[in-house]
């Protein structure tokens, strides 16, 4: 017999802000040592989002645009995790995504840069919810049995769509060739999430199915 479920609106909403590390190798070539505008690299590396590839293009002394895409990475189970007074097990997936900036450099002839943009990604949390130590669980501000809830399990949902502030460095400057190390160091803003909670037990109890 296939169970039903109802959503239940316990889980509050949070917010999220994310350190961003991303470190590599730039390859670039000028074609003449005036044409600022010509410069372009192609960048391989790593991040907290996982493997990384890119592609830049200088406009003058000072302006450059990057696009970035990453492959994502699915996170840590984290055991007994506390929500609104309810234990979860959580494990947190980040989706293949890209990066749209901006990037401006304030000193000529330096690596040193500032940047912003936007990071286009989906980042979830999965939760699977786990009995306190007497067998139950306090939905709001109400008390049930295991038997009560049968199968609890819920997700959280960031935005899609990321601003990104933060800055960076590059081992060469503007208009030497060759490979070059990258690195970036910033924050993403991921708003706060929308969840939803769902239990088996639901369907057949109205006062759950009430909370």
């Amino acid at each position: 017999m296939k169970k039903r479920s109802r959503k239940l609106s316990v889980i509050r909403p949070a917010s999220a802000i994310a350190v961003v590390l991303l470190f590599g190798a730039a390859g670039a070539q000028a074609e003449t040592p005036d044409a600022v505008a010509s410069e372009r690299s192609v960048y391989l590396g790593g991040s907290v989002f996982g493997p990384t590839v890119g592609y830049s293009q200088r406009f003058s002394d000072a302006w450059a645009g990057r696009i970035m895409f990453h492959t994502g990475i699915k996170g840590d189970t984290e055991k007994d995790k506390d929500i609104s007074g309810v234990h979860y097990d959580s494990k947190p997936k980040l989706g293949a995504g890209l990066a749209l900036l901006a990037d401006y450099y304030p000193i000529q002839n330096r690596g040193f840069r500032i940047t912003a943009g936007l990071n286009f990604t989906s980042l979830k949390q999965n939760l699977e919810g786990r009995a306190d130590g007497s067998g139950g669980y306090d939905i709001n501000g109400h008390r049930y049995s295991s038997a009560q809830v049968g199968e609890l399990k819920g997700q959280r949902k960031y935005n899609n769509v990321q601003p990104y502030l933060g800055l960076g460095w590059e081992s060469k400057t503007l208009k030497q060739e060759g490979w070059r190390f990258t690195s970036d160091l910033g924050l993403l803003y991921f708003g706060k999430a929308k969840g939803n909670l769902e239990a088996s037990g639901a369907a057949s109890n109205a006062a759950l199915r009430q909370d």
